[in-house]
């Protein structure tokens, strides 16, 4: 297989197998995947500027305040006005918001679990970990 040809196999697999997930996360029915990858990106981060937040989903500051409006209607972020600049606002998750994530991440682990315990032998696992290994490598570039 070509290497564009292997990319391409590659990039269809990963979406697929992501769409799979979102379809198995029973909590963020009602989210959207910008809400989504928000409160994700609050979860490993702390705290994070709307900017920051805009310039990671790459969407303008407009769809970013609506983005971050409803997370706070829905009880899952906090907003703190700087203390060194007050016209800024700082994001983070609520309890709510907290539990709402590692929540998500449990139904897909648990799901994917099931799934390969299913699905592949013991030589297709021992594969996967060396696999797993490689995406990071593609991940970090």
């Amino acid at each position: 297989m070509k290497i564009h040809d292997l990319a391409s196999a590659l990039r269809l697999e990963v979406s697929k197998l992501h769409k799979t997930l979102r379809v198995h996360t029973k909590l963020s029915e009602g989210l959207s995947l910008s809400e989504i990858t928000a409160l994700s990106l609050l979860y490993f981060n702390g705290t994070v500027y709307p900017s920051e937040l805009a310039e990671v989903l790459r969407i303008k500051a407009q769809s970013v305040s609506q983005v971050v409006a409803l997370l706070d209607e829905k009880g899952l972020i906090v907003r703190t006005p700087s203390d060194i600049d007050k016209r800024k606002i700082a994001l983070t998750l609520s309890m709510k918001g907290k539990h709402l994530v590692e929540e998500s991440r449990r139904q897909r682990d648990s799901w994917l679990t099931e799934a390969m315990n299913a699905t592949l032998n013991k030589q297709e696992l021992e594969l996967l970990e060396k696999a797993v290994k490689v995406l990071e490598k593609l991940s970090d570039y």
